[in-house]
C-alpha cells in the first residue's frame, strides 16, 4: 500500500465524519466505495478511532436517546444492527434501557390514524393492525391501544 493511499484515507475517513457520526461499519463501507483498499481502510478506521472520533457505543447510545419515542425496541434494535452495531453492543445497551413506553408510541399512531380510519370496520383495522406491526410493535400492545380506541368510539 502506497503511503499516499493511506494519507488520502485518513484524510477522507475524518471529512466523513466531519458531518456527521457514522458507525465503525458505515465509515468502512464508506471508505471502500470511494476507491480505497481493504487495508487502507482498516488503518484508517484505526486512526480516527485511536482519537476517539468513532466509537459504536456512543453512536447507539446517541441513537437511542435520539429515535426512542419515536421507534419500537425492535425496530431500533434492527436499525443499528442495519448500521453494524453489534449484538453484543445492543444487548448492554437495551439491558439498560427500560423506559420506552411502546404502547404510548402506539396510541400516537393510533390517534394520528384515527382521523382517517374507522376502526369498527375489520379491513381498516387490519390495515391499522399490520402499519403497526412492520414498525414492530408486539400483537398485545397493538391489540390493547387498538381496543381501547374503538371503545372510545362506542362511547
Amino acid at each position: 500500500m502506497a503511503e499516499t493511499e493511506l494519507a488520502r484515507a485518513k484524510k477522507k475517513a475524518m471529512n466523513l465524519l466531519i458531518d456527521m457520526d457514522r458507525t465503525e461499519k458505515e465509515l468502512h463501507d464508506k471508505l471502500i466505495r470511494a476507491g480505497f483498499t481493504e487495508e487502507a481502510s482498516a488503518e484508517a478506521l484505526q486512526y480516527v478511532k485511536s482519537y476517539g472520533y468513532i466509537d459504536d457505543v456512543r453512536y447507539a447510545g446517541h441513537y437511542l436517546e435520539v429515535n426512542r419515542t419515536r421507534k419500537s425496541r425492535k425496530r431500533l434494535r434492527f436499525d443499528l444492527e442495519k448500521k453494524g452495531i453489534s449484538r453484543e453492543i445492543l444487548d448492554e445497551i437495551f439491558f439498560h434501557t427500560d423506559d420506552i413506553d411502546e404502547k404510548e408510541q402506539i396510541r400516537k399512531l393510533v390517534e394520528k390514524k384515527r382521523k382517517t380510519l374507522d376502526l369498527a370496520d375489520p379491513r381498516q383495522k387490519n390495515r391499522l393492525l399490520a402499519f403497526l406491526a412492520r414498525r414492530g410493535y408486539g400483537s398485545s400492545d397493538i391489540l390493547q391501544v387498538i381496543e381501547e380506541n374503538v371503545s372510545l368510539d362506542i362511547i
